[in-house]
């Protein structure tokens, strides 16, 4: 059985996942730049907005919502209470 090749490389300048790479850079540092003055990070102010759509939700309910893992969520959550942006109210089915 002949073994199959690699593919072959191409330029990175040329390559679509540079491209990628580099708008995510500029989109990361726009947001960055924009929410500095507010002392928060875009993750954070995307579960604010989650919270805000989800009032009265669970962190459970805003990891599927958001698509980040849970103990990501759960550091993010603890860091807006530090912060003072959400009150939290315990729920023992979370």
């Amino acid at each position: 059985m002949r073994k199959k090749s690699p593919p072959k490389s191409i330029d990175p300048d040329s390559s679509i996942f540079l491209l990628f790479h580099k708008i995510e850079q500029k989109i990361n540092s726009i947001l960055n730049s924009i929410l500095e003055k507010y002392n928060i990070t875009p993750r954070q102010y995307l579960l604010l907005q989650a919270i805000d759509y989800l009032a009265g939700t669970t962190q459970i309910e805003i990891q599927n919502k958001t698509n980040i893992d849970r103990t990501t969520v759960s550091h993010l959550v603890r860091k807006l209470l530090d912060k003072e942006l959400i009150k939290m109210e315990i729920n023992y089915t979370d």
